[in-house]
């Protein structure tokens, strides 16, 4: 099966799964939030992975990105 993946960074530390898939899930069918973490500290390292089950998701994400740093 193909996954289709969102790098972000730059996330804060109270950022947490439940948020990024509220957010993300206005784009399509989110299927896992992987947000990594520091393996002693068990803290986020910042930056996070969001799979959707299709390629459109990720589309509409780049396309509202490249919208809004055109303006």
């Amino acid at each position: 099966m193909t996954s289709y993946k969102v790098y972000l960074t730059g996330l804060k530390d109270d950022i947490d799964k439940a948020d990024l898939e509220e957010y993300f899930a206005e784009f399509g069918i989110v299927e896992s939030v992987d947000i990594v973490a520091n393996r002693e500290t068990q803290r986020s390292r910042g930056f996070a992975f969001v799979s959707f089950n299709d390629y459109d998701p990720v589309d509409k994400i780049v396309r509202k990105l490249h919208c809004s740093l055109s303006s």
